[in-house]
C-alpha cells in the first residue's frame, strides 16, 4: 500500500515479522528519494521511506511545526497498521523522531538522529530569505555554504541545491520555520528510548556540540562523529551511515 492517510511511501523488505519496521524521515524541503540506496535497503530490515505531507508524492500541504509533523507520522503509522517502529530522521526528520520518542515512547522501538539536535539553531537571515519568493535564491545560496563538509563534491552540492530549487517556496519556508521553532533542550533528558546519534564533525548547520549534548542527555544514546562530513551526512558518507545504523538496529533489537 503506497498511500496511507494521503502520505506516500516506498518500502524495502528484507526483515522478519519479529522486527519493528524502520521508518525514514527526511529533512526540510526534501522527500523519500533523498535517502541513498545504502540506507533505504538495510540488510535484515523492513525499511519504509516516507514522504511527509506536502512533499514528494504525498497529498495535503506542508506543515509549519514539528509537533504537526509528528502527529502526521503517527497517523501514517495507524493507517499502515504499525504500532511500533524504529525511527530514523535526518535534520528536520530527526526533530520529528525525537518528538515522537519523547511524547509517544511506546510507539518508538529505537531512535536514530542524523545531523540533528535538541534544537535547530536556524540562522534568522535564512528564514527571512525563504519567507519571500523574491529572496529564495539568496536563501539557497546561504544554505549551500553551511550544508556540506570539505570533502563533498561539487557535483553532489549542485544536485542537492538543484533539487531544492524545484521545491515550492512555501514548503521550504514552512519546513525551516518548523525547525526554527523546535526546542527540546529542557525535556530531551526524559527520552528513554535507545538512540544512535550520528553527525559530521564539520556540520555547520547543527554543529557537533549539539550532537554531544543529545548523547549526554539521552541515557541510552551512543554518538558517532564522521570525520570531514557536513550536514548532508547521509549523502556525503552513505556507507558509513548505513554500517553504523545497521549495527545500532541489530544491537538495540537484542538488548
Amino acid at each position: 500500500m503506497p498511500f496511507a492517510n494521503g502520505m506516500y511511501c516506498s518500502t524495502f523488505d528484507d526483515g522478519t515479522l519479529s522486527r519493528p519496521p524502520v521508518i525514514l524521515l527526511h529533512g526540510a524541503g526534501s522527500d523519500r528519494l533523498c535517502w541513498p540506496v545504502a540506507i533505504r535497503r538495510l540488510s535484515g530490515q523492513k525499511v519504509i521511506a516516507l514522504d511527509l505531507p506536502g512533499h514528494g508524492r504525498s497529498e495535503s500541504v506542508a506543515l509549519q511545526s514539528i509537533d504537526e509533523y509528528a502527529k502526521a507520522v503517527l497517523t501514517f503509522m495507524r493507517g499502515m497498521g504499525i504500532y511500533k517502529a524504529s525511527l530514523v530522521g535526518h535534520s528536520l526528520g530527526s526533530a520529528i523522531a525525537l518528538t515522537l520518542a519523547l511524547h509517544h515512547p511506546e510507539r518508538v522501538a529505537c531512535l536514530a538522529v542524523i545531523s540533528g539536535g535538541a534544537s535547530l539553531n536556524i540562522p534568522p537571515d535564512l528564514l527571512t530569505a525563504f519567507s519571500n519568493p523574491t529572496s529564495l535564491k539568496e536563501g539557497l545560496d546561504m544554505l549551500k555554504k553551511v550544508l556540506f563538509g570539505p570533502l563533498a563534491s561539487a557535483n553532489l552540492q549542485r544536485q542537492v541545491i538543484d533539487k531544492l530549487q524545484g521545491v515550492r517556496q512555501g514548503v521550504l519556508y514552512g519546513d525551516w520555520l518548523a525547525c526554527a521553532r523546535f526546542d527540546l533542550r529542557d525535556s530531551v533528558q526524559q527520552i528513554k528510548t535507545p538512540a544512535w546519534i550520528a553527525a559530521g564533525d564539520h556540520d555547520q548547520l547543527t554543529p557537533p556540540y549539539q550532537s554531544r549534548f543529545l548523547a549526554k542527555k539521552i541515557k541510552k544514546a551512543t554518538l558517532q562523529l564522521v570525520p570531514k562530513a557536513g550536514h548532508m551526512l547521509i549523502l556525503e558518507a552513505p556507507e558509513v551511515v548505513s554500517r553504523g545504523l545497521t549495527e545500532f538496529l541489530n544491537t538495540s533489537e537484542t538488548t
